[in-house]
C-alpha cells in the first residue's frame, strides 16, 4: 500500500515538474498562468485529501489533532509557499536573474489559488477569510495582470515581511520559550515594520502618481492590512 501512494505521489509530482517546466519556455501570459492553476488545484487535492488525513490518522487526541491541522494550515503550507518565493526573490534581487522572479510568481499564484480553495471549501463567513480572499485576488492581479506599475515592488516587499513570520508562529504553537523566541519577536517585529509600513507606504505614495485611480482604491485595503498586522505586532509585543 505504502508503495502505491509513493509510487502515486512520483507521478505526481513528475507531471507538476514536466508542466512546471515547459511553461517556463512559453512567456504568453496563458502558458504561465496554466502552471499555477495547476498547482494550485493539485495542492489543493493533497492537501485536503491526503495530508489533513495522514495527520489525523496519527493524532491521539482531538487537541492534537486541532494543533497539527493549525500547524498544516497556517504553518507548513504557507511557509513552503514564503521561503521559496523568498529563495527565488533575492535571487532576482542579488543576481539580476528575470527567471527567478517569474519562478516567484509562479509558486506564488499557485499558493494563491490554492489557498483561496482551501477557504471557500471551509467558508466561515467572518472577516479574516473576506480579507484572505480580497487579499489572494488582489496579489494574483498585481503580479499577473499588472494592475499597478509597482506591482512586482509590492510583491517582493509584502514576501520578505514575512520571513519571520512562520517560526515565530511554531515558536507560539509548541509553546517554545527563552532566548530564540525573543529574537525571532524582535526580527518579525522590525523586518514587518520596516516592510509594510515604511516601504510599503512610499510605494504606495509614488502609485498615486502614475497608476489608475481604480488600482490605488483597491489596493487600500491591502495596504491598510499591513499597517493594522504592525500595530498588533507593536501591542503584543
Amino acid at each position: 500500500m505504502s508503495g502505491t501512494i509513493l509510487t502515486f505521489i512520483t507521478s505526481i509530482f513528475h507531471l507538476c515538474l514536466n508542466v512546471f517546466i515547459n511553461n517556463l519556455k512559453c512567456t504568453s501570459f496563458y502558458y504561465l498562468m496554466n502552471t499555477p492553476i495547476l498547482c494550485g488545484f493539485i495542492l489543493f487535492n493533497i492537501y485536503n485529501n491526503f495530508m489533513r488525513k495522514c495527520l489525523k490518522s496519527i493524532a491521539r487526541s482531538t487537541a492534537t489533532e486541532i494543533l497539527y491541522d493549525k500547524l498544516l494550515e497556517n504553518l507548513f503550507v504557507p511557509g513552503l509557499h514564503c521561503y521559496i518565493a523568498n529563495v527565488n526573490i533575492l535571487c532576482y534581487l542579488f543576481f539580476q536573474e528575470p527567471r527567478s522572479l517569474e519562478v516567484a510568481y509562479i509558486v506564488s499564484t499557485s499558493y494563491y489559488l490554492f489557498d483561496t480553495m482551501r477557504i471557500i471549501n471551509d467558508y466561515h463567513y467572518n472577516v479574516f477569510d473576506n480579507l484572505f480572499l480580497l487579499h489572494h485576488m488582489l496579489s494574483i492581479g498585481l503580479i499577473q495582470y499588472n494592475i499597478s506599475y509597482y506591482g512586482s515592488s509590492y510583491y517582493i516587499v509584502a514576501e520578505l515581511s514575512n520571513i519571520f513570520y512562520f517560526p515565530m508562529y511554531y515558536c507560539i504553537k509548541m509553546n517554545i520559550t527563552g532566548n530564540i523566541k525573543k529574537i525571532l519577536a524582535i526580527s518579525q517585529l522590525v523586518s514587518y515594520i520596516f516592510c509594510r509600513v515604511f516601504v510599503i507606504s512610499y510605494i504606495y505614495y509614488l502609485s498615486f502618481f502614475i497608476d489608475p485611480m481604480y488600482s490605488i482604491i483597491i489596493g487600500f485595503p491591502i495596504y491598510l492590512m499591513g499597517i493594522i498586522w504592525s500595530y498588533h505586532l507593536y501591542m503584543n509585543f
